[in-house]
C-alpha cells in the first residue's frame, strides 16, 4: 500500500509541477524509488544526480546513483537495463572525477563499464561517450599517446554525428593528447574546434564534471604561451576564468588551476599565489581534493620563486605526494622537476639530479613530451649548482632542450634554454657566440617584453654587447 501511495504522490507531483519539473527531480526520484515503478525511479534518479553534479553536490549525486543502480534488475528487458545503467554510469563518471580524481580507479571503473554497456547494446552511436572519457582518463595518467590515438579513433566513429556536445568532448580529448605529446600546433587547433562546438551547447546540457569550453580556453592559453603568443594567452585565460565563474564550481577550480600554470610558465609568482589561494578556498569549501593539492603546489612554487625555498619546497613536496592518490595528474613530471630545481638551490644537488633523471626517463617511456625541453633546461641549471659545476653536461642539456623546443615550436621554452646556454657560454669566454644565439631568439618576439624571461634575456644581451 505504501508503494502505491508513493507512486500516486509521484504522479501528482508530475501533474502539479509539469511546467517546472526540474525543480522537483529529487522528490520525484525519492517517491518513485519507494514505489513499484522502477523505470521512473531510475529516470528521475539520473536526472536528479546530474542536477546535483551541476550544483556541485557530488556526494548527493553519488548516493542517488547508488540507490538507482540497485533497481536495475526490476526493469522488464535486458535492453532497458543496459540503457538505464549506461545513463547512470555516465553521470557516475562525472561525480567520480570530482570526488576521487580525474584518473582515479573509481572513475576508470565507471568509464570501462560505460564502454562495456555501449558494446553490449551494439549501437555505434553510443561508443564515443565511454571511449572519449577513457581518452580523457589517459591524459592525467601521463599517457598522452594513448589519449591522442583513442581520441582520433573516436572522431572517426563519430564522423556522421551532429551532436556538438559529443564533438566538443572528442576534440578536447585529441587536444589533451596532442598537448601532452608536445604537438602544440595540433593541440591549439583542436582546442579551438572544441570551443566552437562547446559554444553551441547549453551549460546545463554538459554531462561531464567540467565545462568543455572553459577547459579548452584555459588549456589553450597555456599552449599559446609556449608558442610565444603571450598577450593572446593571457586574454584567453581571463575569458576562461570569467566563463568559469558562470559555470559549475568544479570548472572554476579547474580554471584557477590551469591559469595558475599559465602564470607559472610566465614566472609571475604574485599572480600564481593569488590564484592558488582562490583555488584552495573554493576547494576546501566544496570538497574538491584535487584542486586543494594543485593550489598548494602552486602556492609552494610561488613561495620558492620569491626566495622562501624551504617553505615552498615543503609545500610542493606535500602536494606532489598526494597526486598518486588521484590516479595521476597532468604535468606530474614537471611538478617533480620544479621541486628538484628548488632542492638544487637548497644544496641537495644529487637528490635533485636523481629526480630529474627519473622524470626524463618517464617522458622517454610514455611520450609525455609537453615539458621535456624545460625539464632538460632545469637539469642543466642544477648541474651548474654547487662547488663542482658539470659545465659540459649542462651545455649538452641546454642544446638538447633547444632542439626539442624548436621541434615543438615551443618558443617560450626555447627562449629559456637559449638564455641559460648563452649565460654558460659567456662564462666560458664565448661572448660573441652567446650574443648571436640569444639575439636570434630574442628578436623573434614582438610582445611580452615586461615578462621576467624576456627581461632576463634583454639584460644578458645588454651585458654581452657592452
Amino acid at each position: 500500500r505504501r508503494k502505491q501511495l508513493h507512486e500516486r504522490i509521484g504522479g501528482a507531483l508530475e501533474t502539479l509541477y509539469a511546467g517546472s519539473i526540474d525543480d522537483h527531480l529529487a522528490e520525484l526520484a525519492h517517491h518513485y524509488r519507494l514505489s513499484t515503478n522502477a523505470a521512473k525511479a531510475i529516470r528521475y534518479s539520473q536526472l536528479a544526480a546530474q542536477q546535483a553534479v551541476n550544483r556541485a553536490a557530488y556526494g548527493e549525486a553519488f548516493a542517488t546513483l547508488e540507490a538507482a543502480l540497485k533497481l536495475l534488475q526490476q526493469l522488464p528487458t535486458r535492453t532497458d537495463r543496459l540503457r538505464a545503467e549506461l545513463g547512470l554510469r555516465t553521470t557516475e563518471n562525472a561525480a567520480a572525477a570530482v570526488l576521487y580524481g580525474y584518473a582515479s580507479p573509481q572513475r576508470q571503473q565507471a568509464i570501462e563499464r560505460m564502454c562495456e554497456l555501449s558494446e553490449e547494446l551494439g549501437e555505434t552511436a553510443l561508443l564515443p561517450r565511454g571511449r572519449i572519457n577513457l581518452a580523457h582518463l589517459y591524459y592525467p595518467r601521463g599517457e598522452p599517446v594513448r589519449a591522442l590515438e583513442l581520441g582520433r579513433r573516436c572522431l572517426s566513429l563519430a564522423e556522421d554525428t551532429q551532436d556538438s556536445d559529443i564533438l566538443a568532448d572528442i576534440h578536447l580529448s585529441i587536444a589533451f593528447g596532442a598537448q601532452g605529446c608536445g604537438k602544440l600546433g595540433e593541440a591549439a587547433s583542436q582546442y579551438k574546434i572544441c570551443m566552437r562546438h562547446a559554444g553551441k551547447v547549453s551549460p546545463k546540457d554538459f554531462v561531464d564534471a567540467t565545462n568543455a569550453w572553459v577547459a579548452s580556453a584555459v588549456h589553450l592559453s597555456t599552449v599559446l604561451q609556449l608558442l610565444g603568443q603571450g598577450s593572446e594567452a593571457v586574454k584567453l585565460a581571463q575569458e576562461g576564468l570569467n566563463r568559469a565563474h558562470e559555470s559549475q564550481l568544479f570548472s572554476l577550480g579547474l580554471a584557477l588551476t590551469v591559469v595558475g600554470w599559465l602564470h607559472h610558465d610566465r614566472r609571475e609568482p604574485k599572480i600564481v599565489s593569488a590564484l592558488a589561494e582562490a583555488a584552495i578556498a573554493l576547494a576546501e569549501d566544496h570538497s574538491f581534493p584535487e584542486w586543494i593539492s594543485w593550489g598548494r603546489f602552486h602556492r609552494g612554487w610561488a613561495l620558492a620563486e620569491v626566495g622562501q625555498l624551504r617553505a615552498g619546497a615543503a609545500e610542493m613536496a606535500a602536494a606532489i605526494a598526494s597526486f598518486p592518490g588521484f590516479g595521476g595528474v597532468p604535468r606530474e613530471q614537471f611538478t617533480i622537476a620544479t621541486l628538484a630545481h628548488a632542492y638544487g638551490q637548497m644544496g641537495r644537488r644529487d637528490e635533485a639530479l636523481l629526480m630529474l633523471d627519473h622524470a626524463l626517463a618517464h617522458i622517454e617511456r610514455t611520450g609525455e613530451k609537453h615539458d621535456e625541453a624545460e625539464i632538460l633546461r632545469l637539469k642543466g641549471d642544477v648541474l651548474l649548482m654547487g662547488d663542482d659545476p658539470a659545465k659540459t653536461d649542462a651545455q649538452r642539456c641546454f642544446l638538447v632542450a633547444i632542439d626539442v623546443a624548436q621541434a615543438q615550436g615551443a618558443k617560450w621554452w626555447e627562449l629559456r634554454a637559449t638564455t641559460s646556454l648563452a649565460r654558460l657560454l659567456a662564462s666560458q669566454g664565448n661572448r660573441d657566440e652567446a650574443r648571436t644565439i640569444l639575439d636570434d631568439i630574442y628578436g623573434w618576439f614582438t610582445e611580452g617584453f615586461d615578462t621576467a624571461d624576456l627581461k632576463d634575456a634583454k639584460a644578458l644581451l645588454d651585458e654581452l654587447s657592452a
